[in-house]
């Protein structure tokens, strides 16, 4: 199988720090590779994949969408569907990751298409996706799906792509460890009332992205700070 990514302009595969679907997408596609299926990524960054990697708007440098802004970011998906159009037939499968530009210009394409939806059912994602029932969507657990109206054609769901070249220690630590973008849909407060049932402490790690959630809901639970200062994007 040749199978494609598109990746969003500002998802690197594998990310040089925090970056999810970035990393899943570099699991999946090195065990695709490892398997003897072949794979081409669309890309505005560089990849460690060893794969075919094709940058239609040469590399966008920018790691945030406010930073690469809308017209950049269009100009992207535009280019990726104009080369995908060219060379369709090359492909078994397109998996697009998460980009709304290029699914609404791929939607003519004779080539199947998959888009994975990697998040929760934000408005945004729900005013985009759900008014396409005829695309095909793939989500990352049960619990995801059944946030998304019923009307989505949901071929199922796959849990994110993870190595297994790095295998639990057996000396592990007698305490829970979460580490992740820190707002409320990450449920770092959910993390704080399971430590607290099985008594046992825990280590928050991640990036302050909603600081009112962080401030009011989180921090007041913290007894010992071991980074320094708090820090928010």
């Amino acid at each position: 199988m040749h199978v494609a990514f598109v990746m969003r302009p500002n998802d690197q595969v594998p990310p040089t720090g925090c970056g999810g679907i970035g990393r899943m997408v570099y699991y999946l596609a090195r065990g695709l590779m490892q398997r003897g299926h072949n794979v081409t990524v669309y890309t505005a960054k560089s990849t460690m994949l060893g794969c075919e990697t094709i940058m239609p708007a040469g590399i966008i440098e920018q790691k945030h969408e406010k930073d690469i802004g809308e017209t950049r970011w269009a100009a992207y998906a535009g280019r990726v569907f104009e080369h995908i159009n060219r060379t369709e037939s090359a492909y078994d499968i397109i998996n697009n990751q998460y980009d709304p530009l290029f699914f609404i210009m791929g939607r003519h394409l004779q080539t199947p298409r998959l888009t994975t939806l990697a998040s929760a059912a934000y408005d945004k994602n729900v005013q985009c996706f759900s008014v396409y029932p005829d695309e095909f969507f793939s989500g990352v657990s049960k619990a995801q799906l059944s946030q998304y109206p019923t009307n989505m054609n949901f071929v199922g769901y796959v849990h994110n792509a993870v190595s297994d070249d790095r295998p639990f220690s057996a000396k592990r630590g007698a305490y829970l460890f979460s580490v992740s973008r820190i707002r409320h849909d990450k449920g770092q407060h959910h993390a704080i009332e399971v430590s607290r049932r099985v008594n046992m402490p825990l280590i928050i790690a991640g990036t302050i992205v909603d600081a009112d959630y962080f401030y009011n809901v989180i921090n007041p639970c913290i007894t010992s700070n071991l980074s320094g200062p708090a820090r928010w994007q």
